[in-house]
């Protein structure tokens, strides 16, 4: 959670260039703040679940559940009317939930009983993450208008996960969910570079991929973090060993 909220308030990063330049539109901060509502907060609801199944989940099958964003994207794109039916998008988005279900049904094993095992309440938790990911940037495309800067959407929603911190991180302190502990400089630097380039930067590239592909291909686009998950996972940090079932499934999600 703590985690979560950190990526979130680094979003205020995107709104440095417009202070720096000395403006600030109030109209700007108006007119992004009901985008905020409708599909940020579905962003940041997505991005606990995702953390939190990390911790049930091998850090490449979970790569691959939320894969799946991109069957949801289609179905989502349908009922929402901002994409029309077709059987090329329809066959992928099957291949796609094909290819997580055999993923689910082959467990990683752990080269340590200290490592984290997969389990079948991480593979909800990001088969959830995946839907509320999907739906936000389905949301993110229909709502947006043409002309709109992805700086004041992103900033937009820093500050709003800036003024909620305090809430939620004490909620989640005092209910026991997750204690709360002063990090170490080591700890906060290695966040604080998580949060840069493996959330600000990547979901800025994500958002204004959504305003020029459809909500479809862009996640679609996403299984191109399968492969390189999995070889983090395998051949890097050596936490884990994949079946050839897993990399069959996990080639069908990337397909």
């Amino acid at each position: 959670l703590f985690v979560t909220v950190f990526n979130g308030c680094s979003y205020t990063s995107c709104l440095l260039p417009t202070w720096l330049k000395g403006r600030c539109h109030t109209a700007s901060l108006r007119a992004a703040f009901p985008l905020v509502i409708r599909a940020g907060v579905l962003w940041l609801t997505s991005s606990v679940l995702f953390n939190f199944s990390l911790e049930h989940t091998s850090v490449a099958t979970n790569t691959v559940i939320s894969s799946t964003s991109s069957a949801f994207a289609f179905v989502f794109s349908l009922s929402l009317g901002q994409e029309r039916f077709n059987w090329y998008s329809c066959c992928a988005a099957l291949l796609s939930l094909g290819g997580c279900s055999l993923v689910a049904t082959q467990a990683p094993q752990n080269t340590s009983r200290a490592l984290v095992s997969t389990t079948i309440w991480g593979d909800i938790l990001a088969i959830f993450s995946a839907a509320l990911f999907s739906l936000s940037g389905v949301l993110l495309r229909k709502y947006a208008p043409e002309n709109m800067d992805m700086n004041w959407y992103m900033g937009t929603l820093g500050l709003l996960s800036i003024t909620a911190a305090p809430l939620v991180l004490g909620m989640a302190h005092a209910s026991g969910v997750e204690a709360f502990e002063q990090p170490t400089a080591v700890v906060l630097c290695a966040l604080a570079l998580n949060a840069v380039l493996g959330s600000t930067l990547a979901n800025y590239c994500y958002n204004s991929a959504l305003m020029v592909l459809s909500p479809v291909v862009a996640n679609i686009c996403l299984s191109l973090s399968i492969p390189i998950s999995a070889l983090t996972d395998q051949a890097l940090l050596g936490e884990h060993r994949f079946s050839k079932l897993w990399m069959l499934g996990a080639s069908i999600v990337a397909s």
